[in-house]
């Protein structure tokens, strides 16, 4: 019998957030956004993957490292909470974030925060 050993890689599906799209903040607010996300690949999450900025407005965030000595494992899934400031401009303002391997190498769905500043 041959044995498949599959090549490991990396994946996150989104499964929940808080914060609803368009929530009104005032300038300069300051607001925890989390996001659960799923390990959809066959390696463990560790402190060295990073739920990082993306794309289009940072909300000044800083990125969210696993913690040391935590493990995701293939099918478990995660909370990632990150500290968001509502921009000085008024409008709607979306940041994107998406998952980083120690690789250096995005993966998985990107998420997003959508929020109108008054």
């Amino acid at each position: 019998a041959q044995i498949n050993v599959s090549k490991p890689y990396d994946n996150a599906s989104y499964v929940s957030e808080t914060i609803p799209d368009y929530t009104v903040y005032s300038a300069g607010q300051t607001f925890i956004k989390t996001w659960t996300l799923k390990n959809d690949g066959n390696i463990s999450w560790n402190e060295n993957y990073t739920l990082a900025y993306y794309s289009e407005n940072s909300f000044n965030a800083q990125p969210f490292n696993i913690p040391v000595a935590k493990e995701v494992k293939p099918g478990e899934s995660y909370t990632f909470s990150v500290n968001l400031t509502a921009p000085d401009s008024s409008g709607y303002k979306r940041g994107y974030w998406r998952l980083k391997n120690p690789a250096v190498i995005w993966f998985g769905n990107k998420v997003w925060v959508i929020i109108t500043v008054k």
